[in-house]
Parts: C-alpha cells; structure tokens; sequence
C-alpha cells in the first residue's frame, strides 16, 4: 500500500472508492485531516514513520500548490457528504 499512495500522495485529488461507490473526494490534504477516513485509515496501516511522511509529503504539495495560485473549493462549495457521489459529477467538476 506504501508504494501506491506515495504515488498518489502529491496529486491534487484523491477518489476513494469502496465496493463500487465513491466514498471520499479531495486533496491528499484535506483526506488526511479526516482521522475516520477511509484515506486516512490506509495511510496510518503503513506504520508510524511512513504515515507522518506521506503526511509531510501531502502537506508541501498542498504548499506548493497555494503558493502557485491554485484554488481549492471552500467547505460549503463542497458536496453534501450525507449523498453518494457521482462519478460523473466529479469529472464534469462539480464537485
């Protein structure tokens, strides 16, 4: 799992996905900040060491990204978690 999520760790989002539906959409960042998450949880199996750099790691990215003018949808442009998301809403950026 290590190796998978330090490929993923830097990317702008993350789709987490489980039996088939969308569990969890958002920066590496934002995901890690979830201590319930599904995202999260993976990243914590790798051990003590691994999960605080994956952390460090997703937070200069996030970083790096502000500095460049990136824009990240505030909390309330977020969707409703309590609804499934669509897959479909996602690619066409609603989301």
């Amino acid at each position: 799992i290590a190796q998978r999520l330090n490929t993923i760790i830097e990317s702008d989002r993350v789709l987490v996905m489980d039996a088939g539906c969308v569990k969890e959409f958002d920066e590496p960042k934002a995901l890690l900040e979830n201590k319930d998450g599904i995202f999260r949880s993976l990243v914590d199996q790798t051990g003590p060491q691994a999960s605080q750099k994956l952390i460090e790691i997703a937070n200069k990215a996030h970083e790096e990204r502000v500095a460049r003018g990136y824009h990240f949808p505030a909390k309330q442009e977020k969707a409703d978690s309590s609804k499934p998301l669509k897959v479909t809403d996602i690619a066409a950026g609603n989301i």
